[in-house]
């Protein structure tokens, strides 16, 4: 990204395109960028206080805006018990799944995905982890934007590792544990389902 200094020192100055693809834009913000920062915290205290000046101005009105505050929190309560519940089954489903043998298909995935393509099941995202061996086996079909095409403008070879050409890093840090802590810690991890030759156990002390 380009960024060139602005006359004031200590603030840099970017262009509008710079930050385009960005979420929070670096550098000096426009005014209209901090009005819509503001503008969440504005209108959460304008409609506490809002509350009373209608109780002012008319006890009506302002009984209605409260019966109307008081019913937008339980549409927003019954909202979050629903997400809760959806949550929950859905990590009852997820601890259903044999995830062991999923990371086995990824090591053949284009026989994996002939054997399960017309198998109908009901398992936790068992259809996305097909569509998932599919897009693996037909890299091809892959939509590749323009920033990842080579010099050449050519589409790059897409490669997928296979599960055992990956390393783990496992990163263990420690203040003032003592060896009946940390010895258990080493060990669950050396006697776990993951190889040890392809683990990186790296640990660091405060």
């Amino acid at each position: 990204m380009k960024i060139k200094k602005n006359k004031e020192p200590g603030t840099i100055e970017t262009k509008r395109s710079d930050w385009a693809d960005l979420e929070i834009p670096l550098g000096k913000r426009t005014r209209k960028y901090r009005m819509l920062e503001i503008l969440p915290g504005a209108l959460s205290y304008t409609m506490i206080l809002l509350l009373f000046v209608l109780s002012f101005i008319s006890p009506i009105v302002g009984s209605y805006y409260l019966l109307l505050i008081i019913a937008t929190t339980l549409v927003k309560a019954v909202g979050v018990v629903y997400r809760t519940v959806q949550g929950y089954n859905a990590t009852k489903r997820a601890d259903k799944v044999d995830w062991h043998k999923r990371l086995a298909d990824l090591e053949d995935p284009h026989g994996s995905y002939e054997k399960l393509m017309l198998v109908k099941s009901r398992e936790f995202e068992f259809d996305e982890h097909v569509e998932n061996l599919k897009m693996i086996s037909v890299g091809k079909d892959l939509v590749i934007s323009e920033k990842e095409l080579d010099d050449n403008g050519k589409t790059p070879k897409i490669v997928f590792p296979k599960p055992n050409e990956i390393y783990h890093a496992v990163i263990m840090v420690a203040y003032n544990e003592g060896l009946d802590t940390l010895i258990p810690t080493v060990e669950a991890v050396k006697k776990s389902s993951f190889p040890n030759e392809r683990t990186i156990f790296v640990f660091g002390y405060e």
